[in-house]
């Protein structure tokens, strides 16, 4: 369309520069696309490191079994309709659909953070309610052999 016919050379560099926008787009798309499919294909090898959680979020860990931890992480805001919760770790799902051309991401954040820790050996739920979002994640504890996780590397603040 734009060599459909001739333009002022300024139309012809907002042009290119909206392509070259649109193209960063599809190359980010792209390459979450293809670290899904390594990871759904266990070419991904995780590296175990302590997470500092301290923005805007409310954390907790528990320990419902000996070899089982989990954390919580609850997010104040607008629920999610109960219809959404089961297709949020689907790529390219969107709840909000009119926000599909408005933002930057490409609605494969929440599958690849399930890719992530199922290649933990966990799984993730995630739970809408009193104006809060939750995202539980279950994953294996360390062996003993390994550093231990103390309660000093997780820290929490809740957000007003």
């Amino acid at each position: 369309m734009t060599l459909n016919k001739s333009r002022e050379p300024e139309t012809y560099r907002e042009l290119i520069y909206s392509n070259l926008e649109e193209l960063e787009r599809l190359t980010k798309m792209v390459g979450d696309m293809l670290w899904l499919a390594k990871c759904d294909n266990d070419l991904i090898k995780p590296v175990m490191q302590p997470l500092d959680l301290t923005e805007k979020v409310v954390v907790q860990l528990e320990t419902p079994t000996d070899n089982m931890a989990r954390i919580s992480i609850a997010n104040s805001g607008m629920n999610i309709p109960a219809k959404h919760l089961s297709r949020l770790f689907d790529w390219f799902y969107r709840v909000d659909p009119s926000r599909q051309q408005q933002s930057e991401g490409a609605g494969l954040g929440l599958a690849i953070t399930k890719s992530i820790i199922e290649s933990h050996g966990g799984s993730i739920s995630v739970h809408s309610d009193n104006d809060a979002v939750t995202f539980s994640a279950l994953l294996p504890r360390q062996k003993q052999s390994d550093t231990p996780v103390t309660p000093k590397q997780f820290t929490s603040a809740k957000s007003h």
